[in-house]
């Protein structure tokens, strides 16, 4: 589902089948979740695939190739487990999978700065993300918090430490990569590291294509005062961003603060369309599901981030075909990257006290911030309940990259990611300040 909504990075959590040895399956550990086969999910993957490339061909004029998929392999298997998922891999994706020339090519560029693979090579590929375990690596637990969601609460901390004590069982169990399964992973070499060299220096005893595989709270750790450094490591290599321990309810990491230190990859549950899945289609609607970062995050010459301030103003004029709820009103916050407290700017409108689909405000909202391009603007449409928390009817996430100025209707999305028909009638005004 999520590859076929846009994503481009998945996640899968392999783990031995005590029921058959030879089909590893795929689930969260630990937990009452149901399991699947690891077989299943790769020809789930292939099929989709097999789709993009066909929607490709019948339609070429114009269009690049698909971009690759990239598959974040996190293995709890032993070694038979591990060289059954390497088969099965080789079995189902064959010449999908990223190929093996395109691979030796890689392991050559680990020795020799003037081989490099074009980024072409890995279009319409799959490529998976395999683990490289240092002797000296961290703990994998993570229970760190800064009390920005409801997984916070003593029960759930409890919840979290069961998981992490049974999860580090599993993890001694599966330590050691095997050689064939580590050859698949050339690229984008999952290291969890021991130290802070990775940033301060360079990766200590690290593979060349190494990816940064960090929590949001050990990262956040080091933010803001250690952001440009690490800014300037992911212009060169690759950084996956996962949820703290506690998040054991799938709610989900802000993504917007380590989009701005550069990292490619945050790590999303998408069971649920709330704040951060509105961010993150606001940023990837509409592309193949990449991006480009921003130049002064790239290692271009630049001098650095814009310092400039910006004002939006935005007028809200009314909404059409809304749900007819009690006292709508519009609530907007404004999202930027260096917000690491949780604490955006919120302004919201009056109450239109009549109970009408087509409610009218006619107010203007203004903000002042540091010019980013990793702004964003959230809108939610809500009601006045008196007796209970405002309810949200309808939401909406625009970069301000990408608004386009002046006067437009603006579709909503329902708190389950689906279009709806309401519209709201705003006209977006950004100058410099």
């Amino acid at each position: 589902m999520s590859l076929k909504t846009g994503a481009r990075c998945v996640e899968i959590d392999a783990w031995d089948n005590s029921s058959d040895n030879d089909e590893p399956k795929v689930t969260h550990g630990f937990t009452l979740v149901s399991n699947i086969s690891f077989r299943s999910v790769c020809e789930t993957i292939r099929d989709v695939f097999d789709a993009e490339q066909a929607a490709y061909k019948n339609n070429a004029r114009g269009r690049r190739p698909p971009a690759p998929i990239f598959l974040s392999l996190e293995n709890h298997c032993g070694p038979h487990g591990q060289q059954r998922m390497v088969d099965i891999m080789n079995e189902i994706w064959g010449d999908r999978l990223l190929g093996e020339a395109v691979r030796a090519k890689g392991h050559q560029e680990e020795i020799d700065d003037s081989v490099h693979v074009r980024l072409d090579e890995l279009e319409s590929k799959i490529c998976v993300m395999v683990e490289y375990h240092f002797d000296d690596e961290p703990d994998d637990s993570d229970e760190g918090g800064d009390g920005d969601d409801d997984d916070d609460d003593a029960e759930a901390k409890a919840q979290a430490h069961a998981y992490d004590a049974e999860k580090k069982a599993a993890a001694a169990k599966a330590k050691g990569i095997i050689p064939e399964l580590a050859a698949i992973g050339v690229y984008a070499q999952s290291v969890k590291p021991p130290n802070n060299s990775w940033f301060e220096s360079s990766l200590d005893n690290a593979p060349h294509h190494h990816l940064i595989n960090v929590s949001e709270s050990a990262l956040g750790a080091h933010l803001p005062e250690q952001g440009a450094k690490i800014a300037n490591h992911n212009a060169q290599h690759l950084m996956r961003v996962y949820p703290r321990g506690t998040r054991i309810r799938s709610s989900n990491l802000r993504p917007v603060p380590f989009w701005g230190i550069g990292a490619q990859v945050c790590a999303l549950n998408w069971q649920r369309f709330g704040a951060s899945m509105q961010l993150n289609h606001a940023l990837f609607a509409g592309t193949d599901g990449y991006v480009l970062k921003p130049a002064y995050l790239r290692g271009t010459p630049t001098p650095g981030e814009p310092t400039c301030r910006s004002r939006l103003r935005l007028r809200i004029a009314g909404a059409s075909d809304a749900p007819a709820y009690t006292a709508p009103y519009v609530s907007c916050v404004l999202i930027h990257p260096h917000d690491l407290k949780n604490d955006p700017p919120k302004r919201k409108t009056g109450k239109d006290r009549e109970e009408n689909v087509n409610p009218i405000w006619d107010e203007t909202l203004e903000w002042e911030y540091d010019e980013s391009e990793l702004v964003f603007i959230r809108i939610l449409l809500k009601s006045d309940e008196k007796m209970a928390r405002n309810p949200v009817i309808a939401a909406a996430t625009i970069r301000l990259l990408y608004a386009v100025p002046g006067w437009t209707f603006l579709r909503m999305w329902d708190l389950g990611g689906h279009l709806t028909n309401t519209s709201l009638l705003i006209n977006m005004d950004i100058q410099k300040v």
